[in-house]
């Protein structure tokens, strides 16, 4: 299948789809709204409970999981969860939508990343902890979602690396959601409150949470990236959908783009080699990188191309930057390999430099 079409699919922009069904959403509208803002209410009465119960009973006790999830099913929340939470250092789970966190956090009592910059006084609230390094076997078990962007759940999008690092043991996990009504759990321009909105607007929404129930431990042989993709398709196994051909970067610029449908979006990809390219040569333009980079889709050759003259500039503060250049070359007898042949390029992009406009 085309990729463009197979974002389409997975990352949807309409929050109601067109069924004779939708109709009655039409004459259970009002009703609706007065649900939803009879269970915002019930929600403050939830997280006040929630903490309340924290400093009463154990962390994990029976009472405590009886009430999450009688409190869960008035806000129209009906979890199922099979398997049993192992002790690992984070549980990896598809993402379906902005909600995935709160439902899985207090379901099974565990930690969610802080993603809203919330202050740190409510995060017994929201069973969050500080984004913060992660130290294996140190830090609390949290629960992690490598895809980054919420999808129709038709497949696992590719996993984003940099989420394992420091990890030595996961637990696979999957959430899949069921509705009467026709209603999306997200949409890829909606967030956290819209998201919250019309799971207390639907009569009630089923929350299917399944664990794995084996861990999987990162070995010594194994890099970040093979451990990744080992957790990956254990999740796709448990959740009976495919792995997609899709990179979180490829998500990432699609959820972009319908965002912002007006905006020429540049591909993270893109962004990252940018990044890398100016570190070398600090005088070029930022645009001037961007259009090199995508003709060339390599950070190598684009520095070759600026090196020998190919990329046509107007340098950027040519004083400063030559100046920089030559500090950075100064120190070379503590440099590691890939920082002395930067250093390298760096002496002959400013030789090069000084040739062409006679500094």
């Amino acid at each position: 299948m085309d990729r463009r079409k197979l974002l389409k699919e997975i990352f949807v922009n309409n929050r109601i789809e067109l069924r004779p069904s939708a109709l009655l959403l039409l004459s259970y509208f009002p009703l609706g709204c007065f649900i939803a803002l009879l269970r915002f209410c019930l929600l403050l009465n939830f997280l006040i409970a929630r903490l309340t119960l924290r400093y009463v009973l154990p962390v994990d006790n029976v009472i405590s999981r009886k009430i999450t999830r009688l409190f869960m099913l008035i806000l129209g929340i009906h979890v199922r969860l099979q398997g049993k939470r192992m002790p690992v250092d984070v549980v990896v789970c598809n993402k379906r939508s902005n909600v995935d966190g709160f439902i899985i956090g207090h379901i099974i009592n565990i930690f969610v990343e802080n993603e809203w910059g919330v202050p740190s006084f409510t995060h017994p609230l929201f069973q969050l902890c500080m984004k913060r390094k992660r130290r294996a076997g140190k830090s609390p078990t949290t629960v992690i979602f490598p895809e980054k962007y919420a999808s129709t759940g038709q497949g696992i999008v590719q996993f984003e690396e940099t989420l394992f690092q420091s990890v030595s043991s996961a637990q696979p996990a999957t959430i899949s959601y069921w509705r009467p009504f026709p209603i999306s759990m997200t949409t890829a321009s909606s967030g956290i409150f819209s998201d919250i909105f019309w799971i207390f607007f639907t009569p009630f929404t089923t929350a299917s949470i399944s664990l794995n129930h084996e861990c999987i431990f990162m070995h010594e042989d194994n890099s970040v990236k093979e451990y990744s993709d080992q957790v990956m398709h254990a999740i796709s196994e448990l959740s009976g959908v495919p792995v997609l051909p899709i990179s979180v970067d490829d998500a990432e610029l699609h959820v972009m783009q319908l965002r912002n449908p007006h905006t020429t979006i540049i591909p993270p990809r893109i962004l990252k080699m940018v990044k890398k390219v100016q570190e070398v040569v600090p005088h070029v333009p930022e645009n001037v990188i961007i259009a090199d980079l995508k003709k060339t889709n390599c950070v190598d050759t684009t520095l070759a191309n600026i090196f020998e003259g190919i990329v046509e500039y107007v340098p950027i503060n040519p004083t400063a930057s030559t100046q920089n250049q030559v500090k950075s070359t100064c120190k070379k007898d503590n440099l590691t390999p890939f920082e002395r042949r930067k250093a390298e390029m760096l002496d002959a992009a400013r030789k090069r430099y000084c040739e062409k406009h006679g500094l």
